[in-house]
């Protein structure tokens, strides 16, 4: 499972900045986009955005009473479970020779970018 990850605006530029200088190395140092820093950025995106959602569902279902703490575990347990099946599909596929890593996390910057952008301003 995912262990504990910073959440927040401070959090979210870091992984950006994180990105940003693994992208810029990939020309200088190959080795530095190894299949496993990728799966790393990818897991460590997924729990900030898991913590974040599973927040946002918790406090939506608190309007319309109170949330007991079974409840709250079992709600926590399953985005637990849904983030780690779909981001352990997709990094297994990271290992895979056809899959061009500095791509990958562009593509994942890129989503970033975009989404923290539009909930700044």
């Amino acid at each position: 499972m995912f262990g504990t990850v910073d959440s927040g605006p401070e959090a979210e530029s870091v992984f950006v900045t994180r990105l940003a200088a693994r992208c810029d190395r990939k020309t200088a140092d190959e080795d530095a986009l190894d299949a496993r820093e990728v799966a790393d950025l990818v897991r460590d995106r997924a729990e900030r955005i898991r913590r974040r959602e599973l927040q946002t569902a918790l406090r939506r279902l608190e309007t319309c009473g109170r949330v007991a703490p079974e409840d709250r575990r079992a709600v926590s347990r399953l985005s637990a479970r849904i983030t780690d099946a779909l981001v352990e599909r997709w990094v297994t596929n990271l290992a895979d020779d056809g899959v061009d890593h500095a791509v990958a996390l562009e593509l994942l910057a890129d989503g970033e970018e975009t989404r923290t952008g539009s909930e700044m301003g």
